[in-house]
């Protein structure tokens, strides 16, 4: 994790934190009711989680069939260490659509340098890239 955030830290401009986040490993559905808002009653309907960060204590939960040998894995735990370090830093963002710009944008270089892509390792298009980062409704 010290490498990946040295990494993130050299094409960024976010500096490295004193400390790595804790990393816990939980089920799909333990990460679904931990994303939904407390006040909801359902969870997120059509969700899929495969990462979280809790910036309030610094953790990153990552689904229980997380592999270090996959590099959609690998580029999720990426994503998640650019939000260890935005909340580090304590940058503020308009909305958290520009947070996830970021993440992902960042997430996509290392990808390219593995080889990869946002839209061949996640399917993530480039529609679906504007929906997740937009700012506002």
């Amino acid at each position: 994790m010290v490498a990946l955030m040295t990494w993130i830290a050299s094409v960024s401009g976010l500096p490295e934190p004193e400390n790595p986040p804790a990393v816990r490993r939980l089920s799909a559905e333990e990460i679904v009711a931990r994303a939904r808002p407390p006040q909801a009653r359902q969870p997120h309907a059509g969700r899929s989680y495969v990462a979280l960060y809790r910036a309030g204590t610094r953790t990153i939960l990552l689904r229980d069939d997380w592999s270090r040998d996959s590099l959609r894995d690998r580029s999720i735990l990426v994503h998640e260490l650019v939000h260890h370090m935005q909340a580090a830093a304590g940058r503020d963002y308009p909305c958290p659509g520009a947070r996830e710009r970021e993440a992902y944008g960042i997430q996509g270089r290392w990808l390219k340098r593995q080889g990869g892509s946002l839209s061949e390792t996640l399917g993530i298009n480039t529609l679906h890239l504007l929906l997740l980062t937009r700012c506002g409704r």
